[in-house]
């Protein structure tokens, strides 16, 4: 995993209060599971990762990378606190 990608999970789980080394084990909290989703359509939109590298990174498989990617643009639809994570780490990793 490169430096870009780690920064990317960090600033994800900072913005959902999750803790970086439980983002990579099978729990399925709210915070850890909304950090992954965050993590999967930022990934997907701003490195040059694809679904099976960042399935990888999160140590899952690929299919649930492709639910995660379609959960988290519901999300950003329907849930104005998650939408507004998303904006927040955009921010974060433009600067």
């Amino acid at each position: 995993m490169n430096t870009q990608t780690k920064l990317l999970l960090r600033e994800c789980c900072n913005a959902f209060g999750a803790d970086y080394d439980q983002l990579l084990t099978p729990a399925r909290h709210r915070e850890l599971s909304d950090a992954r989703k965050a993590f999967t359509v930022m990934a997907l939109k701003h490195t040059s990762l694809n679904i099976t590298q960042i399935a990888r990174c999160l140590r899952r498989d690929h299919s649930s990378i492709c639910h995660a990617k379609v959960a988290a643009k519901q999300l950003i639809e329907t849930d104005k606190t998650f939408a507004r994570r998303i904006n927040q780490i955009e921010q974060s990793i433009i600067k």
